[in-house]
């Protein structure tokens, strides 16, 4: 299953044409999906990247259900997309009993969650392809009972041997204090063994989107003005309206430069149809490292907690330094 082949066929539909027949829904159900996608102001937006965007925002935790066994559940069938997604929780949240008042805001954190899902399992499955290459047997493991009890991703069984990866964003709002807690235990004791942490910055990828979509508006506006420029009649008009072009020509070309400057630090990233992955490349990197994975290059667990709580110690002391 390639997700970055499934994702352009998701972004030529909108939420209200998804075909809910695989889920074998009833017919309350159905109406009770079209309600709250139009609470949440999806039904006539794409299933692309950018869904997400006016959503409301939301802190519900808890009372409600996992979003990862839902996923996995839909994987399973080998059929599901963004609105799929939304209409088995749905679904699985209701004949559980729950709270209907917080089941839309469970949606539309489900949905932001989504994006980081689907960017785990094309990594898992690129992963997997990879080294099998390798070792035939090898084993990736994603059960969300796992994720719940070792706080791991993705569980590896390469030539005998067990990696535990972490997928997670490389942002200040996820680095901290989110995965730094994980990592020092805070929110669970860790499993023994190897783990490999591999962040992704998605970030850069926001900025590199809205250049793009920059540039797309400033070449329509040159566009229109060089069209303009047959309009004008005397002579100052035409230098006067030159010199406006010529200026969005350099603009135009400034953005250019920062776009193959941006994409260059985004290399480990890749935008398919506003949904962000982790590249081929950078699947293909750690693929290599496991494959030559070497005990003397792991940092010491030890080690690695207090220098991650370092920070932490220093701020909770009174405490002198000088700029």
């Amino acid at each position: 299953m390639d997700i970055k082949k499934l994702i352009p066929n998701w972004s030529e539909l909108v939420f209200s044409k998804a075909n809910y027949d695989d889920l074998n829904l009833k017919t309350d159900i159905k109406k009770r999906i079209s309600k709250e996608f139009d609470s949440l102001n999806i039904s006539n937006s794409k299933m692309d990247g950018f869904c997400t965007e006016g959503l409301p925002k939301t802190s519900e935790t808890g009372s409600g259900l996992n979003y990862s066994t839902i996923f996995h559940k839909l994987v399973a069938k080998k059929n599901f997309s963004p609105a799929l997604f939304l209409a088995q929780f749905t679904n699985d949240y209701l004949e559980s009993n729950l709270d209907e008042k917080r089941l839309n805001g469970f949606l539309s954190r489900g949905l932001r969650t989504f994006a980081s899902l689907i960017r785990e399992q094309d990594f898992a499955n690129k992963l997997e392809i990879n080294l099998k290459k390798i070792d035939n047997s090898v084993k990736v493991l994603m059960d969300p009972e796992q994720d719940t009890k070792s706080h791991v991703d993705i569980k590896l069984i390469f030539k005998s041997k067990e990696f535990n990866l972490w997928t997670y964003q490389a942002s200040k709002n996820a680095i901290y204090p989110h995965t730094i807690e994980r990592v020092t235990g805070q929110r669970g004791e860790l499993e023994n063994g190897v783990h490999i942490l591999c962040p992704i910055s998605t970030e850069l990828g926001n900025v590199l989107l809205n250049k793009r979509k920059s540039l797309n508006i400033q070449t329509e506006r040159l566009n229109k003005w060089k069209l303009d420029l047959k309009n004008k009649k005397t002579k100052k008009q035409i230098e006067d309206h030159q010199n406006k072009i010529n200026k969005k020509l350099e603009e135009i070309e400034n953005i250019k430069v920062k776009i193959k400057e941006i994409e260059s630090q985004t290399k480990y990233l890749d935008i398919i149809n506003g949904w962000f992955l982790y590249s081929d490349n950078y699947i293909s990197e750690i693929s290599n490292m496991i494959i030559n994975f070497n005990k003397q290059n792991v940092i010491n667990y030890k080690n690695l907690n207090e220098d991650l709580l370092k920070a932490e110690k220093i701020l909770r002391s009174v405490t002198f330094f000088k700029k």
